[in-house]
């Protein structure tokens, strides 16, 4: 049965290995020793973010005399970090043999585990030794829930693995290229050839590069300033995650058998050690392919169950997983995960938004599909906070020291629809974060036409108030709410003032933005009344104007829409009174018009157009009617017939109440003749005059 190695039972066994370290310098054959040799990691414990710990020696044996140049103190092979070169080494010089010492500083920049080492080397800055340091930084520190898009990467060729240095340096690997990139300041790339696609990557306190080779079932080593990797380990296809813990272990999956090994810092290429096998009994059922690892500052080992949506917890030392997180709702194909100082977990899936599980008080919260970040294979954090997520084939970098709040554009004086919106804190440390109580105002403080609502989670303190602290783990929220007097574009900003990395006045800060306009007008409805014409009816010829009106009743201002009336198809424009509401609007219709109209009854309507103020209206239709004149003959008037019985056509008469040619008359040349043969349904024209014999309503038939 396979464990995975402890601290204290490394650093037994270091005291035999640190024998055959200085044999390797001399020419043994351990495979890590092709670049270097390791001695004994150190531990510093935990310490202060912000606060230098007493230097700690460092001790080497050496085996015989040796030249030595400076000592080399980095933190993930960067200098001047968390680790710097206190006073008083004696491994640097001309060193006799027995034992020699380089005393370290250890000053954490961030909370959680902190990986850095001391590195000997001889005169011509040849690399002798490495002793691997860890210590872990304590320390609150505030982050926004929301994060800030900053920048984005070059287009990358299906990554897979990433990982983040102390100076927040990342680098990427590609599962379909040679190349793993890094990138640093302003997204500068430098590539490193490989022996094939890549998978997984993990650095380590010396800056050393461990990257997993699915095609080639190796994994390799980049050592710090150097551009060849060369092989450490068999492992069949080793999978998109890897990690290293402080005591230079690395622990990749397998694709091939869904199995766990640790690589020892003392490892041939044929002595990878199984941790446990795929198919391993855990709460729930057993594990399937594991994606995705991470690693917290105690080197408890947390694993992604692409399979079965769930995360393990390997504790160190032990070689059982146990299940921590069983979620088929927000999983989906877990394939990426990364680990703050809180214990809080960042998950990538196959699909859908990363996922957030807060650790508070020993328990894992619900997941929290996170709000605009977006992720797919891999994932890591660095020490800031910042977030790294693997999407397609584009790195994501979501910065949550600031945020910016935008909000829909309002109408002076209300609340728009997306208020209030949400500014979630969250303490990403692992200690408690403690708010700042003012001498005067308040905390936090808001500026611009922004203000915070009822219903907030965090606190709102004034000279009076109590200290308020947010656990590690927790988060808390202010409900923002805009509302402007004037129009225009509006900023403001949300300032909360904590003791952030232990710096008591730290502030941490939300932009807010919002724009208001005009309201929009006020559309009234006005009420057009019956269309009336005067005179309602003359005599067919007669050369008389006819006058159309009607009445606009409204509320406010007068309408400014123009009133139209339609007559016979023609359109009037009415001229109204402006003495206000109801108004008397009318137009006239020339004589002309009237006297070349046929006898018939004529429809009038009245309709307003809308303006800024007032909707569109209609009124109730009036009518005016053209009656013939006794005696007097009408205009030829043409009707259209319908077949109703087919045959030949033998006469055409016209009829007044049974009798041809009385008050309506045939008149020659319509399209109907006689002696032709019509079928039923056919359509033919018969034209006709009126002349009315007597007063009143004459009815025709042909």
């Amino acid at each position: 049965m396979s464990f995975r190695v402890s601290a204290s039972f490394h650093a037994l066994c270091g005291k035999t290995f640190l024998a055959l370290v200085l044999m390797a310098i001399a020419g043994a054959g351990m495979a890590r020793a092709q670049a270097s040799t390791y001695s004994n990691p150190v531990n510093f414990g935990s310490q202060a973010v912000g606060t230098a710990q007493a230097q700690t020696s460092v001790t080497f044996t050496v085996a015989a005399a040796v030249n030595m140049g400076t000592p080399l103190v980095v933190t993930t092979g960067t200098a001047s970090l968390d680790y710097t070169l206190g006073t008083g080494s004696t491994c640097t010089g001309s060193v006799a043999a027995g034992t020699c010492i380089v005393n370290v500083v250890f000053t954490p920049k961030a909370p959680g585990r902190r990986l850095g080492a001391v590195e000997l080397v001889n005169t011509s800055g040849t690399l002798i030794t490495t002793a691997l340091l860890s210590g872990t930084g304590t320390g609150p520190m505030a982050l926004f829930s929301t994060p800030v898009s900053s920048g984005s990467y070059p287009q990358l060729t299906a990554p897979r693995g990433i990982t983040v240095d102390a100076k927040g340096d990342v680098y990427v690997t590609e599962s379909t290229g040679d190349d793993i990139d890094k990138f640093g300041p302003g997204f500068a790339e430098t590539q490193y050839r490989t022996e094939g696609g890549g998978g997984g990557t993990a650095i380590d306190g010396a800056g050393n590069l461990f990257l997993g080779l699915p095609a080639a079932n190796v994994i390799d080593e980049l050592r710090a300033g150097k551009t060849s990797p060369f092989d450490i380990a068999s492992i069949p296809s080793p999978d998109n995650n890897l990690q290293v813990d402080s005591l230079g272990n690395l622990f990749v999956t397998s694709s091939a058998d869904n199995s766990l090994y640790e690589i020892p810092p003392t490892t041939t290429l044929s002595n990878a050690v199984m941790i446990f096998a795929g198919g391993t009994a855990v709460t729930g059922g057993t594990t399937g392919r594991i994606v995705a690892t991470a690693i917290d500052a105690a080197d408890n080992l947390y694993l992604a169950d692409y399979d079965n949506n769930r995360i393990y917890k390997l504790a160190a030392g032990t070689s059982t997983p146990v299940t921590i997180i069983d979620d088929q709702v927000n999983l989906n194909g877990p394939q990426g995960l990364a680990i703050d100082a809180a214990g809080t977990l960042y998950v990538t899936c196959a699909s859908g938004a990363p996922v957030r599980y807060a650790y508070t008080a020993g328990a894992y919260s619900a997941g929290q599909p996170m709000p605009t970040a977006f992720g797919q294979y891999g994932a890591a954090i660095g020490g800031d906070g910042t977030l790294y997520f693997i999407d397609g084939n584009s790195i994501t970098k979501n910065v949550r020291t600031s945020t910016t709040v935008n909000f829909a554009s309002t109408v002076v004086g209300s609340a728009g629809p997306d208020s209030p919106q949400a500014v979630s804190l969250e303490n990403d440390g692992n200690a408690p974060l403690t708010f700042g109580v003012p001498s005067s105002g308040g905390n936090p403080i808001i500026t611009g036409d922004f203000s915070i609502g009822n219903g907030s989670t965090c606190p709102q303190l004034t000279s009076g108030s109590g200290t308020y602290t947010l656990a590690t783990g927790a988060s808390c929220t202010d409900l923002i709410s805009f509302i402007a007097p004037t129009t225009g574009n509006f900023g403001g900003t949300l300032v909360t003032t904590d003791d952030t990395l232990n710096v008591p006045g730290s502030t941490q800060t939300a932009s807010l933005n919002g724009t208001d306009t005009l309201p929009p007008p006020v559309i009234l409805v006005p009420v057009l009344g019956t269309t009336s014409v005067t005179p309602a009816a003359v005599l067919l010829g007669a050369s008389q104007s006819i006058t159309i009106a009607t009445t606009v009743t409204y509320s406010g201002s007068q309408p400014t829409g123009v009133l139209t009336f339609t007559f016979n198809g023609i359109g009037y424009t009415a001229t109204c009174t402006t003495a206000g509401s109801p108004e008397t609007c009318s137009a006239t219709v020339p004589a002309a018009t009237i006297a070349a109209l046929s006898a018939s009854s004529y429809p009038v309507t009245a309709a307003l157009a809308a303006d800024s103020t007032y909707s569109a209206a209609t009124g109730s239709n009036g009518a005016f009617a053209v009656n013939a004149a006794v005696g007097i003959p009408s205009v030829t008037q043409t009707a259209t017939v319908t077949i109703a019985t087919g045959g030949t056509l033998g006469a055409i008469n016209v009829l007044t109440q049974g009798a041809a040619n009385k008050d309506f008359q045939y008149v020659a040349g319509g399209t109907c003749t006689t002696g032709i043969l019509y079928n039923p349904t056919d359509t033919c024209t018969v034209l006709y005059t009126f002349s009315a014999t007597r007063p009143g309503q004459r009815p025709w038939r042909g």
